[in-house]
């Protein structure tokens, strides 16, 4: 009982010490910053706000010892905290290893001098196995607390110097001037933080600004972003925008010359569209329909892949389009060819919702009804797309085909 109560005063002590320690800890691990203690920016996002209240603290350190990966965790990098979990566990497992190698001569421990060399060598082997699981255990626990404390700061640094980059630009009363102002800033800085944060200031700055004055400024820019990535196709589309649609005498003799680094470079992997490549060059398309027209000729599948990124821009940019309608079964007819199929049935169902008019409406419905049949399984489901087409479209040829396979799915009924 004695032993119970001095446990529980113990426990009480620490929790208070903790308690005042914490107390005691530079505002940067605990508070709002000076900076921003008078009111919170209408941009801030909760995520940035949770960044710049994450406590690395001495509870952190305490859970972290008790609970792998802890640290990680609350900074939210659970691919980090995954390894230190597996390199502590295998730290546990020497241990253990060593306790149950042990288990049978423990005693030995106590009587060195009176053990046989055998019993010796073995016991030494045991005190190797479970120093090795302390220290890896040590490391993993010092990597997890040292590593989130790093993480929480620098991002806890950056969101600080972000947003005092945007007070700094109160005589910027246009909003597309601020945005690419702030832009150039970042352009200028290195980090992981910055890099993640000057894709999606880019990326926002075309979704508000599409037609903009500073467009082609921003595409080079991500042209440059995706270089630097090693996304060389993603950087050479990037570069082809500014190049093509948004030119600009600061900007395209350095987007043609990256633009043809990268073909020259990439010469062997994207060999089929290389001469294609080059002649995107001479080419004045009258629209971006007309580009993406030579877009879809690519046959190497990640000008494939971004010419569907390219066709789904198009549709929410120009939803009215007179291609509107090809474009978008384009992009599904290059879905089916990477056999993403479900996507394509996806594709395929808002062309035939979205545009009932167009002329691909009947050959959509009608490859839908194949997909979902011969790929996908759905053989009951895609019954209704070739009634539907039956109902809709009577006099297609596509018709008569789903007439068909309704007959041979009811023959084998």
């Amino acid at each position: 009982m004695k032993i119970f109560f001095f446990i529980l005063i113990l426990l009480v002590f620490l929790s208070f010490s903790l308690y005042g320690q914490m107390d005691m800890l530079p505002q940067i691990f605990r508070d709002l910053p000076p900076e921003l203690q008078e009111g919170l920016p209408q941009e801030m996002t909760y995520d940035e706000f949770q960044i710049l209240n994450r406590n690395v603290d001495f509870f952190t350190m305490f859970m972290s010892l008790f609970l792998p990966g802890y640290g990680f965790y609350q900074v939210k990098r659970p691919e980090l905290a995954a390894a230190v979990l597996t390199e502590r566990t295998a730290g546990y497992a020497l241990m253990a290893t060593a306790f149950f190698r042990q288990y049978d001569d423990l005693r030995d421990l106590g009587k060195i001098s009176e053990i046989t060399e055998e019993q010796y060598k073995n016991l030494m082997i045991n005190i190797v196995l479970f120093s090795s699981g302390v220290i890896l255990n040590g490391f993993g626990w010092a990597i997890d607390v040292l590593g989130a404390y790093h993480i929480a700061k620098n991002e806890k640094d950056f969101v600080i110097y972000k947003y005092g980059i945007k007070k700094d630009l109160p005589g910027i009363r246009n909003s597309e001037e601020k945005s690419i102002s702030y832009i150039r800033k970042l352009v200028l800085q290195n980090g992981s933080y910055v890099k993640k944060d000057l894709l999606y200031s880019l990326s926002n700055h075309i979704k508000e600004f599409p037609e903009g004055l500073y467009r082609g400024e921003a595409e080079f820019y991500l042209g440059s972003y995706w270089g630097r990535a090693g996304e060389d196709a993603r950087a050479l589309m990037h570069f082809y925008r500014q190049y093509i649609f948004y030119p600009d005498e600061r900007f395209t003799p350095a987007s043609r010359r990256e633009a043809l680094r990268l073909i020259q470079k990439n010469r062997k992997s994207w060999e089929k569209d290389w001469n294609r490549l080059y002649a995107v060059f001479t080419m004045n398309p009258e629209s971006f329909a007309a580009y993406l027209e030579e877009f879809r000729k690519f046959e190497t599948p990640v000008f494939k892949e971004l010419f569907v990124e390219e066709a789904y821009r198009f549709i929410s940019l120009f939803p009215e389009d007179k291609s509107a309608d090809d474009v978008l079964y384009a992009a599904a007819l290059h879905l089916e060819d990477m056999e993403l199929f479900e996507e394509s049935v996806i594709a395929l169902t808002q062309l035939a919702g979205v545009y009932p008019e167009s002329m691909y409406c009947p050959e959509a419905l009608l490859r839908i009804g194949s997909l979902l049949e011969t790929k996908l399984k759905s053989e009951d489901y895609s019954i209704q797309f070739y009634q539907r087409l039956i109902e809709n479209y009577p006099e297609s040829p596509e018709a008569q085909e789903a007439e068909k396979q309704l007959s041979k799915a009811a023959g084998e009924n």
